[in-house]
This record gives C-alpha cells, structure tokens and sequence, in this order.
C-alpha cells in the first residue's frame, strides 16, 4: 500500500525534522528508497530518496547508513538495467561493510551483488557471491536472508537447467516464509514470479511434489541442495548432450532415459 507507506513516510519526516534528528531524516528517506523502487513510475523518487540518504550519512560519518544507502541505490540501477553501475555500487557498499566488520549489512550487500550478476548472466560470480550470502545469513540466524538467498540459488539453477532441484530450493524458502510469515520483498517479486512460472511449464505435475520435497528439508540442508554441483553429461555420450542443449532452448522439462540419466548427477 504505497499510499499509507508514504503518508506514514512524510509524517516521520516532519516529526524529524521538528526535532532537528537528522538521523531519523536519513533513515526514513532510506525506507522511502525501498518502498518505491519495485514501482517503475517510482523509480526517480526511488532513486532521489536513496541520493539524498546516502548524501546524510555521509555528513553523519556513518558507515553502515552509506552502505545501505549505496547498495539501495545499486538496486534501482540492477531493476534499471544498469547492470554495471549496480555493481559498482554494491561493491562499494561490500567494501564499506567489511571495513566496519558489520557482518548483516555484508550478507545483504553480498545477497544484492549476487543478485545483480545473476541478472546480467555472470551465473559463475553470482554462484560464489550467493553463497557466501547463504553462509553468512545463516551464521547470523536471518531466515528472512536466508530465504532470500535460496530464492537467488533457485534462480540461478533454474538458468543452469537444473530444474528439479530449483523446485525443491523454492519449496523450502517457502516453506520457511510461511512458517515465519515472512513476506517476498518487492524488489524480488517479479524474478520470483517468472521462475515459478518456468518451473511450472518444464516441469509439469512433478513441479508441486518437488517442492513439498523442498518443503521438508531445513535451511542448512536446502543450502547444501542449492549449493551442490552437478555433472555435465558425460563426453562419451554426445547425443545426451545435444539432446540435453536443445531441450533447454526449447524450455522443455529434463528427461531421465537411457543414456542422459547421468546427466542430472549429483556430485557430492
């Protein structure tokens, strides 16, 4: 409900402002930045909002604030389609994190990075970047983080061709958000929305059993389903390969014949 998030926005403002805090200014601006960016109509406000947070902060000397700030703002530009100046964003934001040793702000900047180079087809950096995200969210006992990392891992597998387990990596994120009622944040919606949909068309009626599959493991155990690697198909069977390529350009569901079994392998 954008309309009463904003009214609610300007009334801190101006209760901020009156009592001259310009911490709570930055921080409520920030929020602002979040509230509008998943709206494309929204996104220049988003994006001024983020501006001004981040030009506060860094009157405060406060570290964490510009990274958050930095890192909304490389969001925008991701959802922009600016990929490369989303990074530099989010990495100076990583940088700034690590810097103060703030290991929350660090898994989410990480999550965003990861994010953001899985937009722009980097499926190798976003791998590495995702989980160390994972890791660290799970270190600190963030399920939203977490679930926010599976999502990711899912997406990425999804782009891999490896669609059975990104189903059961969707099954226990949402197993975990309805457990806690952890909403979907905004931004991710829509990537959520189009992998859900891919998973549903390769995969047909196996789609709602793999995720009840997903939906029994824990976090640690998705992590290590999302995180495991999977043979290529072997170089001695070069039919299952091709047949395998022209089955992913055509968005049609894995088979499991003779002969390309091997090729959805896991490899402990």
């Amino acid at each position: 409900d954008l309309e009463r998030t904003l009214h609610y926005c300007l009334e801190s403002l101006a209760i901020w402002r009156e009592l001259g805090n310009p911490r709570g200014i930055a921080d409520t601006l920030l929020s602002l930045l979040f509230a509008m960016l998943p709206r494309p109509e929204q996104r220049q406000r988003a994006r001024a909002a983020g501006e001004e947070s981040l030009r506060r902060y860094r009157a405060l000397r406060d570290p964490r604030g510009e990274a958050l700030a930095l890192t909304g703002l490389g969001v925008v530009a991701s959802l922009d389609g600016d990929f490369g100046q989303a990074v530099t964003l989010h990495e100076a934001a990583l940088d700034l994190a690590r810097r103060i040793d703030d290991r929350s702000t660090e898994a989410r900047v990480l999550g965003n990075l990861g994010a953001t180079e899985l937009d722009r087809g980097d499926l190798a950096r976003a791998a590495e970047l995702l989980a160390h995200a994972a890791h660290a969210f799970t270190e600190l006992g963030n399920p939203d983080g977490i679930a926010s990392a599976l999502e990711a891992l899912a997406t990425l597998r999804v782009k891999q061709g490896d669609d059975a387990r990104a189903a059961r990596i969707v099954g226990a994120a949402a197993e975990l958000r309805e457990r806690l009622a952890i909403p979907v944040p905004t931004e991710s919606q829509t990537r959520q929305a189009e992998m859900t949909e891919t998973l549903q068309r390769r995969l047909g009626d196996r789609y709602d059993v793999l995720l009840r599959e997903g939906a029994a493991l824990s976090p640690e155990a998705a992590i290590d389903e999302a995180l495991a690697r999977t043979a290529a198909p072997p170089a001695s069977d070069p039919l299952a390969a091709a047949l395998q390529g022209l089955d992913d350009l055509l968005g049609l569901p894995p088979t499991r014949g003779e002969g390309d079994s091997a090729a959805h392998a896991v490899v402990e």
